[in-house]
């Protein structure tokens, strides 16, 4: 279970007699405490309202709107992403402004320019080859993506150029507004990660509309059941591919200046 909070634990055997102060003396360490009472309060975005009251030695929850009689009260599990939520608590939250996308990318070790790129993303600190993300939202690339993809497509001379600044005007290349970058490799970039992008939605071997049709087509004749898990699965894949769809418009829209 992961929808516990961090409690302080009393030490003291139940059966002592001990007043309120001693008792809050005797508290150890935060531990993950599980609330039974949360399992039936189901996720939403928003923000943690649940905490301990130390002075009254007490979990707290505030709800995060008013809720009428009868209505179904959600609470925020936390910054979470979808991948958190399917592994640690068995569902998918399609609306999820936590969730991310993951892409794999590598420098390639057997090219002239390799030392150069290495030397230039190790000063920004950004890794040579690993996991980078896409999200939601205004800021949908992570500056660490944003860093590489730049070092990746840049030329002999400007690799130099940028290795050669100071570490503040070089740590500008993981700014979305970075001055100084030449117009062909703004368009490079963008260019290289609508690229990447759309080759990480055909990974997946269906296409958004053809998972959309799948699980809108449930339960109509001539239709394979998928079952609970595979539905999960389904809805997760569709959730990456929106996010990707979203992302890919975006950088055509950048590669074209419009944006």
């Amino acid at each position: 279970m992961t929808r516990q909070n961090r409690i302080p634990v009393n030490l003291r055997d139940e059966s002592e007699e001990t007043s309120a102060e001693e008792a809050s003396s005797e508290l150890a360490g935060p531990s993950p405490v599980l609330i039974p009472l949360w399992d039936m309060a189901n996720h939403i975005n928003g923000q943690i309202t649940t905490g301990y009251n130390e002075e009254l030695q007490r979990v707290e929850s505030q709800t995060l709107k008013a809720f009428a009689k009868g209505e179904q009260i959600f609470i925020h599990y936390g910054n979470r992403t979808n991948a958190d939520f399917l592994v640690h608590n068995g569902f998918v939250f399609p609306d999820n402004s936590n969730t991310e996308v993951t892409i794999q990318l590598a420098l390639n070790s057997g090219e002239d320019l390799f030392d150069q790129r290495k030397e230039l993303l190790e000063k920004l600190n950004v890794p040579i080859a690993g996991e980078f993300t896409v999200n939601r939202g205004p800021d949908c690339i992570s500056k660490e993506l944003l860093g590489f993809a730049r070092v990746f497509n840049m030329t002999k001379d400007q690799l130099t150029h940028w290795i050669s600044q100071e570490p503040e005007l070089t740590k500008t290349l993981l700014s979305p507004e970075c001055g100084g970058l030449d117009e062909s490799l703004r368009e490079k970039v963008w260019k290289f990660l609508s690229i990447r992008l759309q080759l990480t939605m055909r990974m997946s071997g269906s296409t958004l509309e053809q998972d959309e049709a799948l699980l809108a087509n449930q339960g109509q004749k001539g239709t394979p059941k998928l079952g609970h898990i595979k539905s999960m699965l389904v809805q997760y894949r569709i959730v990456e591919k929106r996010i990707l769809t979203d992302v890919v418009e975006y950088c055509k829209q950048k590669e074209l200046g419009k944006n």
